[in-house]
């Protein structure tokens, strides 16, 4: 009965994002469907912005993590990516044989869509589900100020290569600079909620990755420009007769992220 699907999408709001529960020990954080929610607002307006399929995007959103109901949320650290998409696609399938067979079908097909992340509006809502996370860290970040919320800025960074969602990112999180500033307050062995931070600590811990920060900083600076001219070329039209450049600045921008990664492995 559809009454049944709609009873599984409500429970979304009883099912908690398990990442900040198990890496950042908060202990009642956003539900699943706050997530949803907020990534089918982006959706809507980078679908729309982009010339994209705004409408299928939204419905993607409101689609992808519709399972957890049943499943809940689970961690990569919990079950192997082809084992959570397997159950995942059986979870789905009894989900949505609750709708009229027309409405199975479409939205079936949009949930294989999303799942294969190959055209335009999937691989856009990759980076946007991710993009949301990078939203939701800054904001505990915040409210929780000696916790790291890092890991979850680097595995965005990693994936949100679009322009104009690059742009957002690199605003709200204050680029790669974040991530390190919370991994050497982790480094020093305390944190502002577990008691004072013993200042000698963090001198020494400052001294060891100073040149690190430098370097960082850097090649995030170097990426924001790059970014820049990357926006301006396709914003302007002349993407045609200036690929060349913008594969240029392709390259570089991976070229700075792998350096970045390294040198954020040298703090770990």
């Amino acid at each position: 009965m559809i009454e049944d699907f709609f009873k599984a999408a409500a429970l979304l709001k009883t099912v908690p994002r398990q990442g900040w529960i198990e890496k950042t020990g908060i202990a009642n954080p956003e539900s699943v469907a706050d997530h949803s929610y907020s990534a089918s607002v982006i959706s809507m307006v980078f679908g729309d912005m982009l010339g994209l399929d705004a409408d299928k995007m939204v419905r993607m959103s409101l689609l992808h993590d519709l399972a957890e109901t049943v499943t809940s949320d689970i961690t990569p650290e919990k079950m192997e990516g082809h084992d959570k998409q397997e159950l995942e696609n059986k979870v789905m399938l009894g989900i949505l044989s609750t709708l009229p067979a027309a409405l199975q079908e479409r939205y079936l097909g949009i949930w294989d869509e999303f799942s294969a992340g190959k055209s335009p509006e999937s691989r856009l809502f990759h980076e946007i589900d991710k993009l949301e996370m990078a939203i939701q860290a800054t904001a505990y970040s915040g409210q929780y100020p000696g916790r790291s919320f890092a890991p979850f800025v680097q595995s965005a960074d990693s994936v949100i290569q679009t322009p104009e969602l690059r742009k957002i990112f690199l605003s709200i999180t204050g680029g790669m600079q974040t991530a390190v500033a919370d991994k050497v307050l982790a480094k020093s062995g305390g944190a502002p909620e577990d008691g004072p931070v013993d200042k000698d600590v963090v001198i020494e811990v400052q001294r060891q990755v100073i040149g690190v920060l430098f370097e960082v900083i850097k090649r995030f600076q170097e990426n924001n420009g790059l970014d820049d001219e990357y926006f301006k070329i396709i914003s302007s039209g002349r993407a045609g007769t200036e690929q060349k450049r913008l594969d240029e600045i392709t390259k570089k921008r991976k070229d700075n992220a792998l350096v970045v990664d390294k040198l954020l492995s040298q703090l770990e």
